[in-house]
């Protein structure tokens, strides 16, 4: 297969690239997410392995930005950093994720495991392109079991001439009552952001995310009228 590496430490996209080679595959390589957008243009391969912090373009914006590209793309996500982000990069479409370090024979199983699994089925919450305008704004807040809340605000815009929309949703922790937040953000200090092809696609997607890192089932989901002050 053909294999391409995104990853900012040299050092290591010539080790994952020498562990890929002797197993049989041909393997390029990039050293953020914009550098990797261009190959694939160029020629798509068979599996993307892309690390999540990153200058530049960082990983999670990288999936989001290749299954707009191609929904079809096989991606495999890998960090060393919180384990929040390979959650968010498996609920953005990576079909595998690593933490690193990680050895050979895990990486041979990621691969094994990103050729063959079955991908996303059309009308599944998929992420989108962000339209230019966003138009309408709805809050909600999720509250989990054990009492931790959170809040989702999602602009969303009509698509063309259709009724289908693109959404996106910003997360925020909630603390101190119900006035407090604080802004999930990503390594570089951005706003963590999920892009769906519906507002619901989004809350749903969301709410999984927020799940698993709280570890629980949501036991509830509210509209607000504006998102909690952000801190």
């Amino acid at each position: 297969m053909r294999i391409l590496v995104v990853d900012d430490d040299e050092a290591l996209r010539t080790i994952v690239g020498l562990m890929l080679a002797s197993d049989g595959h041909a393997v390029c390589t990039a050293a953020d997410g914009t550098a990797a957008i261009a190959l694939y243009r160029q020629q798509p391969t068979d599996i993307v392995i892309t690390d999540i912090v990153m200058p530049g373009m960082e990983g999670l914006e990288t999936i989001q930005e290749l299954r707009r590209l191609d929904p079809n793309v096989r991606v495999i996500a890998m960090s060393g950093w919180n384990p929040l982000y390979l959650k968010l990069a498996q609920r953005l479409g990576a079909l595998a994720v690593l933490h690193k370090p990680f050895t050979q024979e895990e990486l041979r199983r990621c691969v094994g495991t990103a050729a063959t699994a079955p991908l996303r089925q059309p009308g599944d919450a998929t992420p989108g392109a962000e339209p230019e305008a966003l138009v309408t704004s709805h809050c909600y807040r999720l509250t989990f079991q054990g009492g931790r809340m959170y809040c989702v605000a999602i602009s969303s815009a009509p698509f063309g001439r259709t009724t289908r929309c693109h959404a996106r949703a910003v997360l925020y922790a909630i603390e101190d009552g119900q006035r407090d937040a604080t802004c999930l953000l990503r390594p570089d200090g951005s706003p963590v952001t999920i892009v769906a092809a519906s507002e619901g696609a989004a809350l749903a997607l969301a709410g999984q995310v927020l799940s698993d890192v709280c570890d629980a089932p949501v036991e509830s989901v509210t509209e607000c009228v504006e998102p909690p002050t952000s801190t």
